[in-house]
């Protein structure tokens, strides 16, 4: 099947890009554990606009320090992920430590597009413009 093709070539295994769905009170031991496995960037499923608890957001902006692509989606049946909300690790707090917004992506689509655009050799600019076409 070429979609398998496609998919294989574009992500190979041996570059991890990691999902999380979060929950309140998840921390970042997940992000840097895979982070030290040599993760390629990770997308966060977070409530409302991609809300990430405060913890996980401070090991994703570690993880965006080192120049991985951190995306956060929404786990919401409707609506978009967006810099929208301004409380301690709340999605404003995303935007300035330099994550890219899923926009009306869920989860899992939004790690197919990161994996999709990496594997084209996105830099951080492709990438942000992938998610915002």
């Amino acid at each position: 099947v070429p979609s398998v093709v496609l998919l294989r070539d574009y992500y190979p295994a041996r570059a991890p890009l990691p999902g999380l769905r979060t929950c309140p009170g998840r921390g970042g031991a997940l992000i840097r554990c895979a982070q030290d496995n040599g993760a390629r960037g990770f997308v966060s499923e977070g409530a409302g606009t991609g809300n990430p608890p405060q913890a996980l957001l401070a090991a994703c902006a570690d993880a965006m320090g080192a120049g991985l692509p951190v995306v956060m989606a929404s786990r919401c049946l409707s609506g978009s992920a967006r810099p929208a909300y301004a409380f301690p690790g709340g999605s404003v707090d995303g935007s300035k430590a330099g994550a890219i917004f899923a926009e009306y992506l869920g989860g899992l689509k939004a790690r197919i597009a990161l994996s999709l655009g990496l594997g084209a050799g996105m830099n951080r600019e492709s990438l942000v413009e992938l998610f915002h076409s």
